[in-house]
């Protein structure tokens, strides 16, 4: 409309009616101080969903395919109000905030003030609102690694973009990373279990082949963090890698959101394998529900991507397309891989991981597609059963399984080794509890 003169609105860029570019200068940046509440009238409304936060704008660093890299004028919220803000959450009983500071803690002082006030609010007052933190994995220093192991278990989770364990690639892109120190701060959060843990990587990155991902992949997923993200490079508009679209050969979308789809170095087919992997990736292991099986079947492959190939390409070969699966079908899935690739035991033991996950998910049914003893047993097991229904837990409802290792030692090391047990799982609450074990000698006394 040429009725209306936009060229006093500073920072906006916009066609007119002619077609022509008006483009009008920016004024200084915003302070964040003076930037409202972002939730001032409907918070209460707004509890179970995730909301965003932002205490802080711009980055120090210039990671040459991320926006940041061209706002490096970084500011922040008053700590004072940034803490008043997180009160009004955990008032709210909001479920979970994500920070969208592109490095929460560039500022290690500031960054450790807030876990602080955090921590202290939810050990003198329990409240359920999770934390979410996109870190620099580096940066964390040894107080704040003796601070978060104290945090309680829930209240934070931290998201550590990696992108790249080849040097060559991280100096290429601009993304200064001491790459041991990342990943002892990492096995130090891991080994204290209080917080959930994503590592974050980037597929697609300049001069980076298929092998250089693999490496990566394998390298960041044996950390074993609770969700390993796989991303694609986005060649975003105004970032400084688009200077590097000639030299690399890169081919992307044109349009948002701008993914790249081949490179000199890394062709179309294997940009779609690594699709395919990163698919089977969330709905395998991101997801959490066969964590257990996963500890133990992974590592019988040749590495970790070998494993999720392998997954990737039964799928296919079966016919199926790749979509959402149940949980029941994907631990169908685990188990004829095992049968597949592995020896008949190692069959056994995968069946046996999967009930166990099956029962730790919180379901209550026998698993027939995983041969649950329930669904199975034979006349002499029927009657043992009955007995432990009677004897066992009364006026309980019970669920008793057979396994083919010792679920005590699975509980306790983590591996499926022993004799075989039976287990007496309580299903009188919300989930299953494991209420005994039973090795082959006391199942015969007790018969």
């Amino acid at each position: 409309n040429d009725a209306l003169d936009f060229s006093g609105v500073p920072g906006l860029t916009c066609r007119i009616s002619d077609c022509s570019l008006l483009n009008s200068p920016a004024t200084e940046p915003i302070e964040l101080a003076s930037l409202p509440f972002p939730y001032e009238t409907d918070l209460s409304e707004m509890s179970e969903r995730l909301l965003y936060y932002e205490s802080s704008r711009g980055c120090p660093f210039n990671c040459t395919y991320c926006l940041s890299a061209i706002d490096r004028d970084l500011r922040f919220r008053p700590l004072d109000q940034t803490l008043a803000h997180l009160d009004r959450f955990i008032e709210a009983d909001v479920k979970l905030v994500k920070f969208v500071d592109r490095t929460f803690n560039c500022n290690p002082a500031r960054a450790r003030a807030i876990w602080t006030h955090l921590i202290n609010r939810r050990l003198n007052q329990g409240f359920r609102t999770c934390f979410h933190f996109e870190l620099a994995g580096d940066l964390l220093e040894p107080v704040d690694l003796e601070l978060l192991a104290e945090a309680p278990v829930g209240l934070f989770q931290f998201e550590i973009g990696v992108q790249s364990v080849k040097p060559a690639t991280l100096k290429q892109i601009k993304r200064a990373c001491d790459l041991p120190r990342l990943y002892a701060n990492f096995k130090t959060l891991r080994a204290s279990r209080r917080q959930h843990l994503h590592l974050d990587l980037i597929a697609g990155l300049p001069g980076e082949t298929l092998a250089d991902v693999i490496d990566s992949f394998n390298v960041l997923y044996q950390l074993q963090p609770d969700q390993l993200q796989l991303g694609f490079l986005k060649l975003l508009p105004g970032t400084p890698i688009l200077k590097e679209i000639a030299s690399c050969g890169y081919r992307y979308q044109p349009f948002p959101p701008y993914e790249v789809l081949a490179s000199n170095t890394l062709t179309a087919e294997s940009l779609s394998l690594l699709h395919a992997v990163e698919e089977v990736l969330e709905m395998f292991a991101n997801s959490q529900f066969f964590s257990r099986t996963l500890n133990w079947l992974v590592p019988q492959f040749a590495s970790p991507f070998e494993f999720f190939r392998a997954l990737s390409a039964q799928i296919v070969d079966s016919g199926k397309k790749m979509q959402s699966f149940s949980i029941d079908q994907r631990a169908s899935m685990l188990r004829q891989l095992a049968s597949d690739k592995l020896e008949p035991a190692a069959r056994e033991t995968v069946a046996g991981l999967l009930r166990a996950d099956h029962y730790a998910s919180g379901r209550k049914d026998a698993p027939r597609h995983l041969d649950a003893l329930e669904a199975t047993a034979d006349e002499e097991q029927r009657k043992i059963i009955a007995l432990l229904r009677r004897n066992r837990l009364p006026g309980s409802r019970i669920r008793v399984e057979a396994y083919p290792f010792s679920l005590a030692s699975l509980l306790s090391t983590g591996e499926p080794q022993g004799e075989p047990e039976w287990a007496i799982y309580d299903l009188s609450g919300a989930s299953p509890v494991l209420a005994e074990t039973l090795s082959p000698d006391e199942l015969s006394y007790r018969g």
